[in-house]
């Protein structure tokens, strides 16, 4: 029987601990042995030049308290290709948008990964040099740092 999907921010704090390219090694594999799409499309869109949110500003809860939220991540994935896709939204309509879903969310979760991927910043706080082999050798593809080919997570979105 297969385990479920690790939390992503269960992943995220094991590789904030994490002190050797072994164990990012360990917890990166772990993760996508256990199908954690989340984090992994999370990534993805924090690193991909194609996606852009339009904004270089966040809401930002005060303090990373961990509370029940209306928001998850198949609301992030929507909330994404409202602001990707649409052809004529207003800078306006994007904060909006993104303000009405900070509103919802976990404020812990808000701050340290979906604010962080709208900012274009998750990789900042994660060692992206050793988690880029990693995946590389998970998928038999050759990523570069921007990870503009297909991972696993996008690959299960479009199927």
């Amino acid at each position: 029987m297969k385990s479920p999907p690790i939390p992503f921010m269960a992943i995220l704090e094991k590789l904030s601990k994490a002190k050797s390219n072994k164990r990012i090694e360990t917890i990166i594999t772990e993760a996508w042995e256990r199908d954690s799409e989340e984090f992994f499309l999370g990534l993805q869109y924090s690193m991909d030049p194609l996606i852009d949110y339009k904004v270089h500003k966040c809401p930002r809860y005060e303090e990373d308290i961990d509370e029940p939220g209306e928001f998850n991540f198949d609301a992030f994935f929507i909330l994404t290709n409202k602001i990707t896709k649409a052809k004529n939204i207003s800078l306006e309509e994007v904060y909006d948008l993104i303000k009405d879903a900070a509103s919802k969310a976990n404020p812990k979760e808000w701050n340290n990964f979906y604010r962080r991927i709208i900012l274009k910043e998750l990789q900042n706080d994660i060692k992206i040099s050793s988690i880029i082999p990693v995946l590389s050798k998970l998928t038999n593809q050759s990523f570069t740092s921007s990870i503009q080919h297909k991972t696993k997570s996008n690959v299960l979105r479009d199927s």
